[in-house]
């Protein structure tokens, strides 16, 4: 449960649990949730994972000591539970600014709907698993999982980069860890107060290959179209020859 300091006095990051191995943060932040009362705002930094989750059920593969391996606790009671999409554009973006902040923002992508890249490649991921009881927003754990140290990746990760290769610097977890739940106040503040509609614009305009002809793969088989932008409960608007399609998440794949 979480318990009555979950208010305006809310610091992303404090406490920060450091964590020397667990099969995932996210789920060590579940337990804690349901075995004791925990502070709106923690956060749980893995050094190392055995188990680390990514969407649609893939592990995130991480080395021992060379990723941030991070999940905060909140609790978005003012937020509908159909803001769950503005929830994870606000981390999202939080995500664009770390690797802005550490790689520069020129090559830096939101690849929909909440991969980080770097050019072409994957720096980093995001998964948000949310508790809602009917209407009632519960709590959310927010999961942000990047590539810091790395030099060799198993050869099966089709695009994977680190902040060390993109850079040749060795970044400190931890100091990454306090670095993003800063980046992260002012955009879930921003959204609590009302801010959604800036928040996905700016979601937007952050995306990979946006205003770009890509090739996708769904359910009737290859397509050509446009990526144009996103919609408030996260579908991703594209033009194709027939004119415009909005996608869910998972009915759509970029292959090209």
């Amino acid at each position: 449960m979480i318990g009555d300091k979950a208010l305006g006095d809310r610091r992303l990051g404090d406490p920060l649990v450091i964590l020397d191995c667990v099969d995932s943060s996210n789920n060590y932040a579940m337990g804690e949730l349901n075995a004791r009362e925990i502070r709106e705002g923690t956060g749980y930094l893995a050094l190392s994972q055995t188990a680390g989750k990514g969407q649609r059920g893939k592990t995130w593969y991480s080395a021992p000591g060379q990723s941030l391996m991070l999940s905060l606790v909140l609790q978005p009671v003012r937020l509908k539970a159909e803001q769950q999409f503005p929830l994870s554009a606000a981390v999202a973006l939080a995500g664009f600014d770390l690797m802005a902040w550490a790689l520069g923002p020129e090559n830096c992508r939101i690849k929909w709907s909440n991969d980080l890249y770097w050019g072409d490649r994957k720096a980093g991921g995001i998964l948000i698993e949310n508790i809602l009881r009917g209407n009632a927003w519960v709590f959310s754990v927010v999961g942000i999982g990047i590539n810091l140290n790395q030099e060799i990746f198993p050869p099966e990760l089709p695009n994977p980069v680190s902040f060390f290769q993109a850079t040749g610097k060795v970044f400190d977890p931890v100091a990454v860890a306090r670095r993003f739940c800063s980046l992260l106040e002012p955009r879930y503040s921003l959204l609590l107060d009302g801010g959604t509609e800036a928040l996905l614009r700016e979601y937007g305009s952050r995306l990979y290959r946006l205003d770009q002809t890509c090739r996708f793969q769904d359910s009737a088989g290859i397509l050509e179209a446009i990526p144009r932008g996103v919609l408030p409960d996260g579908q991703l608007v594209l033009e194709t020859q027939e004119g415009i399609r909005n996608y869910s998440f998972g009915a759509l794949e970029l292959i090209g």
